[in-house]
This record gives structure tokens, C-alpha cells and sequence, in this order.
């Protein structure tokens, strides 16, 4: 998966194509809990507590694919 494709998968993930909530990456990553997904987030901007960029949550889904984590 290139990083574009990621940011494709999750801008149809969450219905829009700039900013993603907690929710919603959750259920892109198949986890339930934020303790086991908030180091896909990690470095990446919040707004309101509660959204992220979607390009920045997938360069660092990338990045970590790219050190051999689970992504």
C-alpha cells in the first residue's frame, strides 16, 4: 500500500477527505481501544481533541509500516 492509496482507504473510511476522528480510525484499524491505536496518530496535528488530518495519520501508518509495525 502506497501512502496515497492509505489516505484514499482512510478518506472512505471516514466520508470525508480532510480529517479523520479517533472513531473512525479505530474502525479503520479494526482495534477498540484508542491505548492500542494512538501510536498510528502520534506526531500528527489534533483539532478539537478529536480530528486529525488524514495525510498526516497516513504518512505515519506508512512510517510505521516501514519500520515493521503492524499497519
Amino acid at each position: 500500500m502506497t501512502r496515497e492509496e492509505c489516505v484514499k482507504a482512510l478518506q472512505k473510511s471516514a466520508n470525508a477527505e480532510g480529517f479523520i476522528t479517533k472513531a473512525e480510525l479505530l474502525r479503520f484499524l479494526g482495534l477498540s481501544k484508542w491505548e492500542y491505536a494512538k501510536r498510528f496518530a502520534e506526531g500528527c496535528t489534533m483539532i478539537d481533541g478529536k480530528y486529525f488530518f488524514i495525510r498526516e495519520v497516513a504518512g505515519s501508518i506508512m512510517a510505521l509500516k516501514e519500520q515493521g509495525g503492524r499497519a
